[in-house]
């Protein structure tokens, strides 16, 4: 089973001198450096969900958007819950919540250069302490790099159809499957018995 929890709240934050006291809410959200640093928050209700706090094996937060410029990073930080999409800022955005001294909740440099959905894992230690209450995240890219910039979809955009969302699963992926071997081409093109002779060989210079 999966659930999919909306957030109640998000924003985009940005550190441009003109920016810092201004709210950004309903202009989507931008992530990492782009002439200036952009994070973005994000706020979800744990209450009343169709899942119990004991089943939730899997967590991701699935966002809809694009890098501009690569290399990026997407990492969720979990943040104190004190702050609303109407009048948070740079200057007011909420600070890092601890749980059991841990807050980096999960991360992901698999960020699409072309418009797409994609998600960034995250582990269900938060989502499970933070059960019934409101979980709040902050994401934010490579902030040392000049250039290195994501933008997603916010809760407002296209009616909500490209908002971003928490998948909360009974069931954890299904690990990948395992690398096949190489192929040697060279040896296909050889006679069956000759071929045989030099993998044994292979085989026992590598002992």
């Amino acid at each position: 089973m999966e659930v999919e929890v909306l957030p109640t709240d998000d924003c985009w934050i940005n550190d441009f001198p003109e920016n810092r006291d201004k709210n950004l809410n309903r202009k989507g959200l931008g992530i990492g450096r782009w002439e200036a640093l952009n994070r973005s928050l994000l706020k979800f209700n744990l209450r009343d969900l169709d899942i119990e706090k004991d089943e939730v094996a899997y967590a991701e937060l699935r966002l809809y958007g694009k890098a501009l410029f690569t290399p990026c990073i997407a990492k969720a930080i979990q943040v104190s819950p004190s702050w609303n999409e109407e009048s948070v800022t740079w200057s007011t955005q909420p600070s890092i919540y601890k749980s059991d001294g841990r807050y980096l909740m999960g991360e992901t440099t698999n960020i699409p250069t072309e418009l797409n959905w994609f998600s960034i894992p995250i582990d269900t230690f938060f989502v499970k302490r933070r059960w019934g209450r409101y979980l709040s995240i902050r994401l934010q890219g490579y902030e040392e790099a000049e250039d290195s910039y994501f933008y997603a979809s916010d809760k407002e955009e296209k009616g909500g159809a490209y908002a971003p969302r928490l998948i909360l699963s009974t069931e954890s992926p299904a690990p990948p499957p395992p690398e096949k071997p190489a192929i040697d081409w060279r040896m296909l093109l050889l006679p069956a018995g000759v071929a045989a002779v030099i993998a044994i060989a292979k085989k026992r210079w590598r002992r």
